[in-house]
């Protein structure tokens, strides 16, 4: 996520807790024949690369005066991290970053290969795989906290994105932990 490859991330105790577990289970899925696990190793890679993403932008302190594209990309990923829960709209964003809709959508693909409404709904659903295997609180809870006015889409939306529905996931999850 860093588009300058710059080593500069620093985990404290709480940050290293919360990065411990998707380790953990990737170990344990890696160390694991059977098929079933092997549907877990993206999830928990997103997982994984989310909080890593998270303590990136939120605890380092990038004052470097940086190219006009990287610049973009970086204000949109941490503008993505704050408002993510609001599930803004791209257009929003783009005004908020004084561009215009089509050269954020350029900038993003770019760097990231995802659309941004596409980066936004995978970071929205890789913060509800985090609640679902953290917070245990019900999907339906999970819709609403993360903006969804229908538990139903949110349901199909996470189906279609991560590949398995929310009660597999939350069984093979809670498999792997126990």
């Amino acid at each position: 996520m860093n588009p300058l490859n710059k080593p500069v991330i620093h985990f404290d105790k709480q940050d290293l807790s919360r990065i411990l577990y998707p380790l953990r289970s990737l170990l344990e899925i890696l160390n694991d024949d059977t098929r079933q696990r092997w549907e877990l190793l993206g999830p928990y890679l997103n997982l994984l690369l989310s909080e890593i993403n998270y303590n990136y932008f939120h605890n380092s302190s990038n004052s470097a005066i940086l190219p006009a594209e990287i610049d973009l990309y970086i204000r949109f990923q941490r503008l993505a991290e704050q408002q993510f829960f609001a599930q803004p709209a791209v257009s929003r964003l783009s005004k908020e970053l004084a561009v215009s809709d089509s050269k954020l959508y350029t900038v993003v693909k770019g760097f990231s290969g995802l659309s941004p409404k596409e980066y936004l709904i995978r970071r929205i659903l890789l913060e509800a795989q985090r609640m679902l295997i953290f917070e245990r609180v019900s999907a339906k809870d999970i819709a609403y906290r993360l903006g969804f006015k229908d538990p139903n889409y949110f349901h199909r939306l996470f189906k279609k994105s991560v590949g398995t529905t929310i009660s597999a996931f939350l069984k093979t999850a809670r498999s792997l932990s126990a």
